[in-house]
């Protein structure tokens, strides 16, 4: 996946470097390759957090039945039938905090509460 973060980075060191010295005995825009260090550490981030982003997925379905179920469980209509997601939210937090964190390590740090819910979420939806 690439992030917006590294598309206008790469236009610019390819944009830099494209255009050479700026005048005479001046360097490159960029300087001493710092811009295609960085590149390369974005990519290597982007690419290690997708990797260990598709771990965590894998972690997560292995937990899917259960998962499914409780939300099933857990969400309920009030008498106005307004969803309730509180129980469910809850759950959420246990897993993650829980279960998930403790079995993934540093990995998982590395993912807000959001974006871990946010995976599970699309995992049990997509049980229907």
């Amino acid at each position: 996946i690439a992030y917006e973060s590294d598309l206008l980075l790469e236009a610019d060191v390819q944009n830099a470097v494209s255009q050479g010295p700026t005048g005479p005995g001046e360097e490159p825009r960029g300087g001493d390759g710092c811009g295609q260090r960085m590149l390369l550490m974005n990519r290597m981030t982007s690419e290690w957090k997708e990797e260990k982003s598709s771990e965590i997925r894998g972690f997560i379905s292995q937990h899917i039945g259960t998962l499914a179920q409780k939300r099933a469980e857990l969400i309920t209509a009030n008498a106005y039938g307004v969803l309730d997601e509180t129980a469910w939210h809850q759950e959420l937090v246990y897993f993650i905090n829980r279960v998930l964190r403790p079995h993934c390590g540093v990995d998982a740090d590395v993912f807000s509460f959001v974006e871990l819910k946010a995976m599970i979420e699309k995992q049990v939806s997509m049980l229907g």
